[in-house]
């Protein structure tokens, strides 16, 4: 009979001699262990950051001739250098040094520490950088195949929508 695959596992922890029971099993809980803050704010924004992004470079927000041919980092220039993209970066980046989330009952997000003084290269940088993502490019399709707008899929079907009928001013409050 030959060695469990576990043997070599308790081996090396055996031989080391920082490794305890209580540092392993917790090392492999935050490892192994089910995510609990997956549908956090935090989460909820970091991975909305893209999607706007995406969508401005998309639409050349901040650029005035919207038909000339124009490579995607001076697309992206036009609209880091705008309030416009002032505003979107405050909004999605919560910490130290963001005076937008720096109000009264905003304690907890100033602790997330999202929000970076970068300087304009490096913010077009990592804009041309989630344009030629593997996630900015599924958002590039998604846009192009409906017209410059994401889809809201999974919500309603217009047969449930007719069989509602429309909503009063009471049910949209």
């Amino acid at each position: 009979m030959g060695k469990s695959k576990w043997d070599k596992v308790i081996e090396l922890l055996e031989a080391s001699p920082t490794a305890t029971p209580e540092k392993v099993l917790k090392s492999l809980s935050v490892i192994y262990g089910k995510k609990t803050n997956q549908d956090s704010f935090y989460q909820t924004l970091r991975s909305s950051w893209p999607i706007d992004v995406v969508y401005n470079i998309y639409h050349r927000t901040g650029s005035t001739n919207k038909t000339k041919a124009m490579s995607v980092s001076l697309i992206a220039r036009n609209w880091v250098k705008s309030q416009d993209y002032k505003l979107s970066y405050n909004t999605f980046h919560p910490g130290v040094g963001n005076d937008q989330w720096d109000l009264p009952g905003q304690e907890k997000f100033m602790k997330m520490r999202m929000f970076k003084d970068l300087s304009i290269e490096k913010h077009i940088r990592n804009c041309c950088d989630i344009w030629r993502s593997a996630n900015g490019k599924s958002y590039r399709k998604e846009l192009e195949k409906n017209h410059g707008q994401y889809s809201f899929t999974n919500y309603i079907t217009k047969e449930e929508s007719d069989a509602l009928g429309p909503l009063s001013s009471s049910e949209l409050n």
